[in-house]
């Protein structure tokens, strides 16, 4: 299990060291799409069961359609990606795509098996501060509607629910969440409450 210290943002992708064990959030290199494409779709699955959806009802779920081909092309097509990296092993994984003043939150995920233990708080936290170094008015995401413990998670971070979305080719609605920033460098909504995931 990784130990937990306060997450250093100042370095650009790295966040943190510690004396005994180590862990960092850092920048996803091209030679590492599969195993990235492995912890995020490992990830997914559990959300996937837990709501009843199969590869048959949702082919373009993240847990059955994320591929290494598909991340390669998103990480030469400018997306930001990062892992968390624990005794040289990546469990956890997200990315960013900013477009204008926005940025979309991609992927957030820990394996089932790190989760609870607060690393899925470190990547938000390591994320939320990145949009906002990048000068985003706002951080959005989409999540199951029906997952009501992910939407307390996110919740508790300041995102606030803005509106539904359904889609064709899933059997749930997507829910969007938002996290406004103000432009004097402070958070709107934005109150730090550390959740375990």
């Amino acid at each position: 299990m990784p130990s937990k210290k306060n997450t250093d943002f100042s370095a650009l992708g790295i966040a943190c060291l510690s004396n005994k064990d180590y862990y960092m959030i850092r920048k996803v290199s091209l030679s590492e799409m599969q195993i990235c494409s492995d912890v995020i779709k490992e990830s997914f699955l559990p959300v996937a069961f837990k709501f009843n959806i199969t590869k048959e009802n949702a082919p373009k779920y993240v847990a059955f359609s994320v591929t290494p081909e598909k991340l390669k092309e998103q990480y030469l097509n400018g997306r930001d990606m990062y892992v968390y990296e624990s005794h040289e092993q990546i469990i956890g994984y997200f990315s960013l795509e900013f477009s204008d003043n926005c940025c979309e939150l991609n992927n957030l995920c820990v394996l089932s098996e790190y989760r609870h233990n607060g690393i899925g708080g470190e990547l938000l936290n390591f994320a939320i501060h990145r949009a906002f170094e990048k000068k985003s008015d706002k951080l959005t995401l989409s999540i199951v509607e029906e997952n009501t413990e992910l939407k307390e998670w996110y919740s508790s971070f300041g995102f606030i629910h803005t509106h539904t979305k359904k889609y064709d080719f899933f059997p749930f609605t997507a829910v969007i969440w938002s996290l406004l920033y103000e432009k004097n460098n402070c958070y709107i909504r934005h109150t730090f409450k550390l959740c375990r995931f």
